[in-house]
């Protein structure tokens, strides 16, 4: 499941595990709930605090191990990756770089080995295959064209 999360509106994780993509921004402001610095000040100045109900998607599945999250950002777009052990998903990235976390598992790319907590760059226009060693996951952060 995904939401998407517009700017200046504040939001917490409080439980589960998360995948956070942002647009490009240099005003990222704290609120409370960590170590580092809050400029309350600053933070009331830019938010919206209003009540809103999340949009939960369920994403759309674009292939056997694909589900894409498309949300109104014109800026990025996530999708998930799931194979079982031993299933190849063969990728090329037309037009956009992407980003790849691993969050489970472990998986050759290229013939390169890749665990839960690696990540990889793959230029765009560049085609790269994943080969699974066992059950395992993996987000794709890219811009949509």
């Amino acid at each position: 499941e995904a939401i998407y999360q517009a700017a200046n509106v504040p939001h917490a994780y409080l439980e589960g595990v998360n995948v956070e993509l942002m647009a490009n921004s240099d005003n990222v402001l704290r609120g409370g709930l960590t170590i580092k610095h809050v400029d309350v000040n600053e933070l009331l100045k830019h938010l919206f605090f209003e009540p809103v109900t999340p949009n939960i998607m369920k994403g759309d599945i674009i292939s056997e191990f694909e589900r894409v999250y498309k949300t109104v950002a014109p800026d990025f777009e996530v999708s998930r990756v799931y194979m079982e052990k031993d299933k190849i998903y063969q990728h090329k990235n037309f037009n956009s770089a992407e980003i790849v976390i691993f969050i489970e598992g472990s998986a050759m790319v290229n013939d390169i080995l890749y665990k839960r907590g690696d990540s990889f760059f793959a230029p765009a226009n560049t085609d790269y295959s994943i080969k699974s060693n066992e059950t395992t996951a993996m987000y794709k952060a890219y811009v949509p064209f």
